[in-house]
């Protein structure tokens, strides 16, 4: 069975008068209040629903690989022209003479020298002359500058290839730079003379013109 919270207040207040009563019998004092018989409950504790944050995640775009153009390999070379030369050999040369350049080494020597011009005629300095190739097997490497060998006259070169005259057919060759290292003529192809009348080789150039307007200078020997 049962009580309810009244009921129990009820029998409490009975028992607590009972005992007074046949403690000594007499009025109690005070009265028990409500509070006195009031048990706390404890408080039910309330469910706050927290709200999950459930994140969309974010649509990452696919990246697409980026189209590579290739460029198909040319069919046809493409050509490098090739200049045309400014100076050409002036009718005439080369030529061997004895040697005038250096007489007092005479037949002990060997070297080749002239001069150089414009297409009027006029002498030009200030080009540099290269000889290279081989001669009796030896590697040759020489340079000079035009109008440096006034023994020649202006725009004079002189380059020594030996210290004897030495017989040899195609294996030398000349050619004409400006100041910029760009050719200036042809590599113009030699031979030499073992004589001792011939140890000397005249080679001019002039500016590339026809034939017909180029004038043959050479140096007056006087013997």
């Amino acid at each position: 069975m049962k009580f309810r919270y009244y009921d129990l207040i009820i029998l409490a207040v009975l028992g607590l008068s009972s005992c007074t009563l046949l403690g000594g019998g007499g009025v109690p004092t005070s009265w028990p209040t409500l509070d006195d018989f009031h048990t706390p409950i404890a408080a039910t504790p309330t469910l706050v629903e927290v709200a999950q944050d459930t994140a969309t995640p974010e649509k990452t775009e696919e990246l697409l690989p980026v189209p590579t153009q290739t460029i198909p390999p040319s069919s046809t070379p493409t050509s490098i022209p090739t200049p045309t030369p400014h100076y050409v050999l002036q009718p005439g040369t080369p030529q061997g003479t004895a040697n005038f350049a250096q007489p007092e080494l005479s037949c002990y020597w060997m070297g080749v020298g002239g001069q150089v011009f414009g297409p009027d005629g006029a002498p030009v300095a200030g080009l540099f002359v290269e000889a290279g190739g081989t001669l009796a097997g030896g590697e040759i490497t020489q340079l000079a500058i035009t109008g440096n060998t006034p023994v020649f006259g202006p725009g004079g070169y002189l380059i020594v290839l030996a210290d004897i005259p030495i017989a040899s057919d195609g294996t030398l060759w000349l050619q004409l730079y400006d100041s910029a290292g760009e050719p200036q003529s042809n590599k113009i192809y030699l031979t030499t003379y073992s004589e001792c009348e011939r140890n000397l080789l005249l080679v001019n150039f002039s500016e590339s013109v026809t034939i017909s307007d180029v004038q043959v200078r050479l140096p007056i020997i006087i013997k």
